[in-house]
């Protein structure tokens, strides 16, 4: 795009609703996507308070907006002012992305899908048959417990510290007629499984826990994968604990990267550029952490 006469008449948009939102690095990603493909789209992100959520996706709708990506306190909130949920978006009760189709606004859940994708396409793992275990009992575990266990783990076990959400992320996960082995986990869990991933944001700058791990190192071992939501820092105190140990592992950047990818993808009907999308972001964060 001419930069001296963009946007036009018929610059298609996307954007994020959050509250805070400015912080966000989905434009980053959307908009190095959309620039190297040389699509004619915008992406922004939109603080929306909790009082004029109706208004906004109301407003949105009406002004043809051509995707929506949904951040926290919202991912509950939105569902009764859709049109429509896909069965992902159902089961856990939660939206992250919204899609048009013929004009009527459809919430989708793809928080797991992207870390299955992460580790699958990016890592090169066969999640069959593998052991688990899972930190966290927020909704981007939920979803990524129902992943996991679509994605035919031999066995996950749901580590967190209020015992009443997982045992409800248990029951989730459960579901289904899987054969994956799902459980209540226990310190011997994380130490024989394969692949352990922090799906807290324990860890996250900003949050007054930066520097702490949700796993004991002496639990880990350099025979697994670790994988940890967090993309910010680039390496929280769980992945320095990997590289000391010699375990392969990832940050939360893979993860975001192909939430972007799938969202990209649906509204755009183009396949998405991953690894600049990756490279953007990526360069983003460091930039942040250096200034």
């Amino acid at each position: 795009m001419n930069p001296g006469n963009w946007p036009t008449g018929y610059t298609k948009f996307a954007c994020l609703v959050g509250d805070p939102a400015a912080h966000s690095l989905s434009p980053t990603l959307f908009n190095s996507g959309f620039s190297f493909l040389g699509l004619d789209w915008a992406y922004l992100a939109m603080s929306v308070s909790p009082d004029r959520l109706a208004a906004a996706i109301g407003g949105l709708k009406a002004l043809g907006v051509g995707g929506i990506s949904v951040t926290m306190p919202h991912k509950k909130e939105i569902i009764g002012l859709l049109d429509g949920l896909t069965p992902s978006a159902a089961m856990l009760s939660s939206v992250n992305v919204v899609y048009v189709e013929a004009g009527e606004l459809i919430g989708d859940s793809t928080d797991g899908r992207a870390l299955v994708d992460n580790l699958s396409f990016d890592h090169g793992i066969d999640l069959r048959g593998k052991r688990v275990a899972l930190v966290g009992t927020g909704a981007v575990a939920r979803s990524i417990s129902v992943s996991l266990v679509q994605a035919d783990v031999e066995k996950l076990s749901i580590h967190g510290r209020n015992r009443a959400a997982a045992k409800e992320i248990h029951l989730l996960a459960s579901l289904g007629g899987s054969s994956t082995q799902v459980v209540l986990g226990e310190a011997a869990d994380i130490e024989t499984a394969e692949i352990v991933i922090n799906g807290t944001s324990l860890g996250m700058s900003g949050r007054g826990h930066e520097g702490y791990s949700p796993v004991d190192k002496g639990l880990l071992h350099g025979g697994q994968f670790l994988c940890d939501v967090v993309y910010h820092p680039l390496e929280t105190r769980f992945l320095q604990y990997a590289r000391e140990i010699g375990a392969p592992h990832t940050n939360g950047v893979g993860m975001l990267t192909r939430i972007a990818v799938l969202a990209f993808e649906r509204w755009t009907g183009e396949k998405a550029p991953v690894q600049e999308m990756r490279r953007a972001v990526t360069a983003e964060v460091e930039k942040r952490v250096s200034s």
